[in-house]
């Protein structure tokens, strides 16, 4: 069976440049997961759909909350998704890729360059090693369960400072778990839900708001 791809055709107002530039990561992906692990070989197949759809459908519910010229870090971004795929479709944002793992860093690293996208940058480093109120804008894709993403660090985060969760059709669940004295920092919401192309469980977009300073 041959890889798919499918995002010109469920994308269909992508400029040409942008459906290059995903192609060309798509086809390294491939390439280097079978040296370092950078998404389930059972997804390989369908990465088009699996990956690079789900973080184009999640960002269209937060991107247009950000302002021109914004500072958005990717936490735990491992395979560069989804930052790396929103730093191609929004040239006017500053995108911060940031994950503990050197190979991992690289691959999005070398990418970064071998696509031109000089509003990419890479930190080789752990959320808690970064200075105080350092982030304002971020997202987050399996980087940790909701209730310990929410129960460390948040003196990383600036005031009023934002997260965007992708969380699967679990999502409920992990709302459910997050322990009440959590919400005397963090104000958490559904921003919004969707499904990927060809396939029917939930998605969504969870958002939580620094509510005071700690």
């Amino acid at each position: 069976m041959s890889q798919e791809w499918r995002i010109p055709q469920w994308f269909k107002t992508f400029e040409p440049l942008a459906l290059s530039r995903l192609k060309i990561y798509s086809d390294d992906l491939t390439k280097w997961t079978k040296k370092i692990n950078l998404i389930s070989p059972s997804t390989v197949l369908e990465a088009d759909r699996i990956h690079f759809a789900d973080a184009i459908l999640g960002g269209e519910f937060f991107l247009k909350e950000f302002p021109e010229g914004a500072e958005v870090w990717d936490l735990g971004s491992g395979n560069g998704i989804p930052g790396l795929v929103i730093s191609i479709l929004r040239p006017d944002l500053n995108f911060f890729c940031l994950d503990s793992d050197e190979r991992k860093i690289g691959f999005i690293k070398q990418l970064g360059l071998k696509l031109e996208l000089k509003n990419l940058k890479t930190i080789c480093d752990r959320l808690e090693n970064l200075p105080a109120e350092r982030i304002s804008f971020s997202m987050a894709r399996g980087f940790a369960p909701l209730k310990r993403m929410l129960s460390v660090n948040a003196a990383k985060f600036s005031s009023n400072a934002v997260i965007y969760h992708f969380k699967g059709q679990e999502f409920q669940n992990e709302l459910d778990e997050t322990p009440e004295k959590t919400s005397e920092v963090w104000k958490t919401t559904v921003l919004g839900e969707y499904k990927l192309p060809l396939e029917g469980g939930r998605r969504a977009i969870l958002k939580s708001i620094k509510v005071c300073r700690h």
